[in-house]
């Protein structure tokens, strides 16, 4: 049967039934599981016409979509509107609804804006965003402010971080907690090479804001890091200067103890030399180094550079340190022990004999059971031990 024939015969069918008026009798269609189903009081030939030409005409778009005589067209997805930032949409889609579509934007919103750049480090949305907030005047939090000053400061981004600074100023209060931003801009300044300007930054911070100076100590401990690792030898020489600066002012040996570190763990001959004068020069850096001494070995050991540990134990003998050589004594035994390095262990007993410098008790037992059974964990009975003790 073609479409015609097959219209045509639809048409007979419903003219037929509006004939017998099945409607007094017939209720309204329900769509069950793809079928035309009717509920009626009685039982007519309405019902039975009317079911027909409904039945026929659904087996016939069937058959017309199987065989793709009339394909469905899809429907258009539309983008969500009730919300004011879509997720597909780019910083300047999103700056247009703004301004336009949701022109009651909250700082709430900016922030979670703020922070999915972040999270996909998209400067230029961050920008605008950044620059949208100062056209309206819109504050943001002071966390998610000293975040992307981090990372502005980490990329060496000056013009970047000037925006953000605009922004700050909004805000007095959080532009002074803040420190007016001048760690993030030297920070920065040292990223972009420029490290006479980081130092007047930095000295500029200490004046204004002595009471950020555990902020500015973060910043100088990376850069002293930096400084050492790159080789720069003016770039050191100015750092270390301030450094010295920073130290004499505020009577704090934080920085110059961390400098020295470096220093002394450089492999050029040239840094461990001024590592040397430092110590020379500075009593109190003396002091210091002992509180250092069993973190300091234990890195070394960990990070298996056990000749640094052995120079480390000649810089103490020099300036007469014999606690702290004996501490260190202690950590390299029991570091040679568990390596069963048992000619270390004997260098290590006779240096502490020597030099009046003493083990630990176990750690004497240790090596005598060693030497008598070649075992440094044997048993022994306390009698034989303290005798062997004794003797020894």
């Amino acid at each position: 049967m073609n479409s015609k024939a097959f219209e045509y015969f639809v048409k007979v069918l419903r003219n037929n039934t509006a004939a017998l008026n099945y409607h007094k009798y017939v209720s309204k269609p329900v769509l069950l599981t793809n079928s035309f189903r009717y509920s009626t009081t009685t039982s007519k030939p309405a019902d039975i016409l009317d079911f027909y030409a409904d039945l026929i005409t659904q087996k016939f778009e069937k058959s017309q979509l199987e065989n793709n005589l009339s394909p469905p067209v899809p429907l258009e997805k539309k983008p969500h509107t009730d919300k004011a930032f879509p997720t597909t949409s780019k910083v300047d889609l999103i700056i247009s609804d703004m301004n336009t579509r949701n022109p009651h934007i909250t700082s709430k919103m900016l922030a979670n804006q703020l922070t999915v750049s972040l999270e996909k480090v998209d400067f230029p949305e961050i920008s605008k965003i950044i620059s949208f907030c100062i056209d309206k005047r819109m504050t943001l939090p002071g966390s998610l402010l000293c975040t992307i000053a981090c990372k502005y400061s980490n990329h060496g981004l000056l013009d970047d971080l000037t925006l953000l600074q605009t922004l700050c100023k909004l805000d007095e209060e959080e532009y002074r907690n803040n420190a007016e931003f001048l760690h993030y801009f030297a920070y920065c300044y040292w990223i972009c090479g420029n490290s006479t300007k980081c130092v007047k930054f930095l000295r500029e911070c200490c004046d204004k804001y002595p009471t950020l100076n555990d902020v500015t100590k973060r910043i100088l401990k990376m850069i002293i890091s930096q400084a050492v690792s790159s080789r720069s030898q003016a770039q050191l020489v100015i750092i270390t200067d301030f450094v010295k600066e920073f130290t004499d002012r505020f009577s704090d040996y934080y920085l110059l103890t961390v400098l020295w570190k470096e220093l002394f763990l450089s492999e050029w001959f040239a840094d461990q030399q001024l590592a040397d004068e430092l110590l020379d020069s500075n009593e109190e850096l003396q002091k210091c180094i002992t509180l250092i001494v069993p973190t300091l070995v234990s890195h070394l050991l960990g990070a298996n550079k056990v000749d640094d540990v052995y120079r480390f134990t000649q810089v103490l003998l020099k300036y007469s340190l014999i606690d702290q050589y004996s501490m260190t004594l202690q950590i390299l035994f029991d570091h040679h022990c568990t390596l069963n390095d048992k000619s270390r262990c004997a260098e290590i007993v006779k240096s502490s004999v020597a030099l009046k410098a003493p083990l630990r008790e176990e750690q004497y037992k240790q090596f005598i059971s060693w030497t008598v059974f070649g075992s440094p964990s044997k048993y022994i009975d306390k009698a034989v031990m303290e005798k062997l003790y004794s003797s020894f």
